[in-house]
C-alpha cells in the first residue's frame, strides 16, 4: 500500500514538475513577447516623435512658402512698376534724342544759311558746339 502511495505521489510529483516546466516555458514566452512588445512600443514612440518633428517642419515650410509667395507677389508688382518706368524713360530718351537731332539740324541749317563764322543764338549752344 505504501509502495502504491509512493508511486502515486511520484506520478503526481512528475506531473506537477511537467506542469511547472510548462508554466516556466509559458512565462518565458510571455516575457519574450513582452520584451518584443516593449521594443515595438519604443519604436512606435520614436516614429511618433519623428512624425511630430516632420509635421512641425512641414508647418514651418508651409509658412516659409506662404512668405515666399507674398514676396514673389511684391517682387512681381515691383517688376511691373519698373517696366512701366523703363518704358517711360525710354520714351523720354527717344524724345531727347529727337530733340538733340533737331538742335543739330537747326545748327547745321543756320550755319548753311548764315555761314560758319557767325555765332548761333537760337539753339542755345555757344560757339561751335554741335557743329559737324
Amino acid at each position: 500500500m505504501k509502495q502504491e502511495q509512493l508511486t502515486q505521489v511520484n506520478r503526481e510529483a512528475a506531473a506537477l514538475a511537467a506542469e511547472l516546466a510548462a508554466g516556466k516555458q509559458a512565462v518565458y514566452l510571455e516575457k519574450e513577447v513582452s520584451r518584443r512588445l516593449e521594443r515595438r512600443v519604443e519604436q512606435l514612440q520614436a516614429v511618433e516623435t519623428h512624425a511630430a518633428t516632420l509635421q512641425s517642419q512641414a508647418a514651418d515650410a508651409g509658412a516659409r512658402a506662404r512668405e515666399a509667395e507674398a514676396s514673389l507677389a511684391v517682387s512681381q508688382e515691383t517688376c511691373s512698376e519698373l517696366r512701366q518706368q523703363k518704358a517711360g524713360l525710354e520714351a523720354q530718351l527717344a524724345s531727347m534724342g529727337q530733340a538733340k537731332m533737331l538742335e543739330q539740324r537747326i545748327t547745321e541749317l543756320q550755319q548753311a544759311v548764315f555761314g560758319a563764322d557767325r555765332p548761333v543764338a537760337a539753339s542755345g549752344n555757344s560757339g561751335g558746339e554741335g557743329a559737324s
